[in-house]
């Protein structure tokens, strides 16, 4: 028996470890920017006390690019603290000013903040859950949506959320605004299986035409349901997107020309996605 240790169990190991980074990077490889950072690792093989700082400038790697990265993480058996901010993220043609993300207390028992902005844009995230046997669940107490053209929107009753390293699920959520809803659910596993449902209630079209087309002009709203499933390589898509009484504005190619304008009584529209071949088929009820 081990000395010290009545149960014949050994006691847990010190550690000790510190790292640093400084990278630089740049010419043919087709990355540049620079990279700096330090971290310790302290205390005992069962609990262990982690910090960490991370800070990035000038980023770039073919169409993706980040002017700024910032992480600082503090880890121990009874307090977790993470700050996170990626500023001018680019990737392609989309980019995104501002990424913000938190998270505070401890193990059981976490707060996560979220936040992104893109010019006046901005989403707004927080959820709660715990970390638990390599896995994390907990519910999406609130979401937040001010987009200039979407409108505001915003989460109309917690859901619930869980992370594991074979699977994501994703209770209900629904976005709210007026009488409209967006709701949506799903599940993803690490075999490549996929699934999840989406309805839509009272969407305003006109908002939708302008994100599409922004000439397009549409009054009226858009009710619908979508199924996904399949396996992420052979996604298969039903869709079913219904209008009714609404109105459908061109404009004419003379700048003073009245918009050349079409009223429906009913619009459907169903769709089906397998096998990568998209069948769809379209009627319309002219007023």
């Amino acid at each position: 028996m081990p000395i010290g240790s009545p149960s014949g169990t050994s006691p847990p190991a010190s550690i000790s470890q510190s790292v640093s980074i400084d990278s630089r990077t740049g010419g043919r490889s087709g990355r540049s920017g620079a990279v700096t950072g330090a971290g310790s690792l302290r205390g005992t093989t069962d609990k262990p006390q982690l910090q960490a700082e991370l800070e990035g400038q000038h980023l770039r790697y073919a169409d993706q690019s980040l002017e700024r990265l910032s992480v600082n993480l503090a880890w121990t058996d009874s307090a977790v603290a993470l700050a996170a901010e990626l500023a001018k993220l680019v990737v392609g043609e989309q980019q995104v000013d501002d990424v913000q993300l938190q998270v505070n207390g401890t193990q059981e028992n976490n707060a996560l903040t979220a936040e992104l902005m893109r010019g006046e844009d901005k989403f707004t995230l927080q959820a709660s859950g715990a970390w638990r046997d390599r896995a994390w669940s907990g519910l999406v107490r609130s979401i937040t949506l001010d987009e200039s053209v979407l409108g505001q929107w915003q989460l109309q009753q917690p859901a619930t959320f869980s992370y594991r390293a074979d699977s994501i699920s994703l209770g209900q959520v629904c976005l709210v605004q007026q009488r409209s809803a967006l709701c949506t659910q799903g599940k993803w596993q690490s075999t490549g299986e996929i699934a999840g449902e989406a309805t839509l209630q009272q969407l305003p079209l006109n908002r939708l035409a302008r994100l599409l087309a922004p000439e397009l002009q549409i009054e009226g709203n858009l009710d619908g349901r979508l199924k996904l499933g399949g396996h992420t390589d052979k996604p298969v898509l039903q869709a079913r997107l219904a209008s009714s009484r609404g109105t459908v504005k061109l404009p004419q190619d003379e700048p003073e020309g009245a918009p050349w304008a079409v009223g429906y009584q009913q619009f459907l529209t169903q769709l089906a996605w397998q096998d990568d071949t998209l069948q769809a088929d379209l009627s319309m009820d002219l007023a």
